[in-house]
């Protein structure tokens, strides 16, 4: 899987019209009685929902993301937004603001340099980490496990952040490796 932020931009880019004279369509000039507009609309609206799933998920890791929403609102709203036209020379007609895309832009590179890990964890092995998880925790609770104070709690968040892992990945599919690492 490519970098869905990456290829929104470009779809969003070719969206942008700059003043030209004569009656246009919008999006990239594909004239909306076409299916390649509607495919193309289809795939901008399956990019953008996986941006704004990366989004969630990264939210949810305690990430901040509330400076990618305003862009993201953008986004949706330039999918969405009727077929505009104009027919007067020097008018400039933004689908979507050059501001927004250079948001999403960054969330880009960001995905690009600490990337975005998804990884899918099997149902087995969810059920065979939890038993080990269960056998780790009877083991410090026993005394067992000859640790001291320290050693023993630094265990315990270790068995308690792959617990959220696996909680992230009951919730979302996919699951983050980078924050759990």
């Amino acid at each position: 899987m490519g970098n869905p932020a990456r290829e929104l931009v470009h779809i969003l880019s070719a969206y942008r019209l700059w003043g030209v004279s004569g009656i246009y369509p919008t999006r990239d000039g594909v004239d909306p009685g076409d299916v390649q507009f509607w495919r193309g609309q289809a795939r901008a609206l399956r990019l953008v929902a996986e941006v704004d799933q990366i989004l969630e998920a990264r939210e949810s890791a305690g990430r901040p993301v509330g400076h990618y929403r305003e862009a993201m609102v953008a986004a949706f709203r330039c999918i969405f937004a009727p077929d505009v036209q104009w027919n007067h020379g020097g008018q400039k007609v933004e689908l979507i603001p050059q501001w927004a895309i250079n948001q999403i832009a960054g969330l880009a590179d960001n995905i690009d340099d600490v990337g975005f890990s998804g990884v899918t964890v099997p149902e087995k092995a969810k059920l065979d980490i939890g038993s080990v998880l269960d056998d780790l925790d009877e083991l410090l609770d026993s005394g067992e496990l000859p640790l001291d104070g320290p050693s023993s709690a630094y265990v315990r968040r270790l068995i308690l952040s792959i617990r959220n892992l696996l909680e992230d990945a009951d919730s979302y599919g996919d699951v983050d490796l980078l924050r759990h690492i």
